[in-house]
């Protein structure tokens, strides 16, 4: 409520045709004047929160304002802190993920690593007929011992299934390459790059 109508609204009071709804003597006039220039609530209006918190403000309008200031800047302060938490915790996430993820990575590697050299264990330097092993024997080994070594874990065996079919691409035997490429075909892997060298 402006000062003028919190004026307005005392003379109405202390003029009020009824008697009984006027000031009940001099010093409540005095008072509710001396209020209005204190900037306290005056009796002559409705004593709402809203007004009494607007003349609290009014009154107490410096500390308000620096309250006010004060609880914007923690405010913001927080909300600094929080975001930043946020990005941290998100970045240590995504760190983590890569670490897993490359972490698996190797172990799929040291495995088809360990796979490949268990390979060429036991294929001596001569076979049972007494020749030298051929490459086409070292590839069906490795073909034989897929579905055994990689069972369940269909992402290693496709990688291992395409490294023996670019083998028997690469040792000029597509006919064995093919049978491999449909499997890994049927199965959903990625196998554009041995496909295009097959066509």
């Amino acid at each position: 409520i402006p000062r003028d109508r919190e004026l307005q609204a005392i003379v109405a009071r202390a003029t009020d045709p009824d008697p009984a709804a006027r000031y009940a003597s001099v010093e409540a006039l005095r008072e509710d004047l001396d209020r209005l220039q204190a900037s306290l609530p005056v009796h002559a209006v409705r004593q709402t929160r809203a007004y009494r918190l607007r003349k609290f403000c009014m009154r107490y309008r410096w500390g308000v304002a620096l309250a006010l200031v004060f609880a914007s800047v923690v405010g913001a302060f927080v909300w600094r802190v929080q975001s930043e938490r946020a990005a941290a915790v998100q970045a240590r996430n995504e760190a983590d993920a890569a670490r897993a993820a490359a972490e698996a990575a190797n172990h799929s590697a040291s495995r088809v690593n360990r796979f490949l050299g268990q390979v060429f264990v036991g294929v001596g330097p001569t076979g049972r007929d007494g020749a030298e092993p051929t490459l086409t024997q070292f590839i069906e080994r490795a073909e034989q011992r897929v579905e055994r070594d990689f069972v369940g874990t269909p992402g290693e065996r496709h990688e291992v299934l395409l490294l023996v079919a670019n083998a028997w691409i690469n040792a000029r035997r597509p006919d064995r390459a093919s049978p491999l490429l449909l499997r890994l075909i049927d199965d959903g892997a990625f196998v554009a790059d041995p496909v295009r060298r097959a066509d």
